[in-house]
């Protein structure tokens, strides 16, 4: 780049080039992205802000960043996060990044699932925690065991939960799928205990003010009539309220939703996938020589751990889906399954209810 004047727009501009040479399928709008960043302003500011002169500091601070991404780093891991769901998510090159397809899963959670219920849910590959965390931010009431191979990808997930606020209603295990439900058994039911009696005491606060208020309107024998009511209330919304209840400490374990994005690319598919894909860790994103190895295990352990009116949702890829249908409905465990399309109109989740 010459040292002479460099306004916005000019970057930009010299950045779209740049970018085009080199097969970056969005160069103008990277550009943006990654100049924003440096500035720390959003992209409208760009545009109202296009002959604007950029410093030396701020030129030094772009510089290193567009040479990143033309070396195929996405720009997601080169400015250190990815909006998922209307949340930020932390990422970096040893977690699989999130996509806007990935969002359909959760919709379609979320559409299904009462948020005033409290709900349990296993995540198989939590990868960052982006769906997981996601549905916990959604759904109040909801407590999450997210699981992965990748320790890599726990530290981040932690890191999310931390910034998202939702720490202490995730509880996140190294495991190879459901293996740590067994390994780590006596952790999980600790964490289940914790959370059950986090939702027992606001259940037992907000009726404690209930009686408060009424208190303050009535009599003494409409207050004890309050009192009354509030314990009565307090211990049949206990069992409401309760997420073990439906197996109970000790007892087999069991979800109202296990969800994953599993790794799915055939091994044969390394050779056409993007650049900036290939920046991501392999574990995340090959599924074996057919692309179908998790989904083989998955379905053939989940319905184990699933509620009686619970529900199994993945992520699947192209061409993936009759497959995958058909692995499910020869174990026989399972309801019919639900088809649904991403935003491209590719069906790209499956979900079925435990039969």
């Amino acid at each position: 780049m010459a040292k002479d004047l460099w306004t916005i727009g000019r970057i930009l501009e010299w950045t779209t080039s740049y970018f085009a040479d080199k097969g970056i399928e969005s160069p103008r709008i990277d550009g943006e992205l990654l100049l924003a960043h440096v500035l720390k302003k959003d992209r409208i500011y760009l545009y109202t802000h296009y002959d604007e002169p950029l410093t030396t500091s701020e030129l030094d601070a772009y510089r290193p960043l567009v040479i990143q991404r033309g070396k195929g780093y996405s720009v997601a891991v080169i400015v250190g996060h990815k909006e998922f769901m209307g949340l930020s998510f932390k990422v970096n090159d040893r977690v699989l990044i999130p996509r806007p397809d990935t969002e359909t899963l959760v919709e379609q959670v979320l559409a299904m699932t009462d948020k005033d219920k409290p709900v349990k849910i296993l995540d198989l590959g939590v990868g960052p925690g982006t769906i997981l965390l996601s549905l916990l931010h959604y759904l109040p009431k909801a407590a999450g065991i997210g699981l992965d191979i990748s320790m890599d990808a726990l530290t981040v997930a932690k890191d999310n939960a931390n910034n998202l606020e939702l720490a202490q209603r995730v509880l996140l295990l190294p495991s190879d799928l459901f293996t740590a439900l067994v390994t780590r058994r006596n952790e999980i039911d600790s964490y289940l205990k914790q959370w059950d009696q986090s939702l027992l005491s606001t259940v037992f606060n907000a009726n404690a003010q209930s009686n408060a208020n009424a208190q303050s309107e009535s009599g003494e024998s409409q207050r004890r009539i309050k009192e009354e009511s509030m314990i009565s209330s307090v211990l049949s919304q206990g069992q409401q309220v309760s997420v073990t209840n439906k197996h109970g400490l000790g007892e087999k374990l069991l979800f109202d939703w296990i969800v994953s994005n599993p790794p799915y690319i055939p091994e044969s598919d390394k050779s056409i996938l993007a650049p900036e894909v290939l920046h991501e860790p392999s574990t995340a994103l090959f599924g074996g020589a057919d692309g179908l190895d998790y989904y083989r295990r998955i379905l053939a352990e989940a319905y184990q751990y699933l509620a009686d009116d619970g529900h199994l949702i993945v992520e699947i890829g192209i061409h993936q889906v009759q497959a995958v249908a058909d692995m499910a409905e020869k174990i026989g465990h399972y309801g019919p399954v639900s088809r649904y399309k991403d935003l491209a109109g590719i069906e790209r989740v499956l979900c079925w209810q435990k039969k």
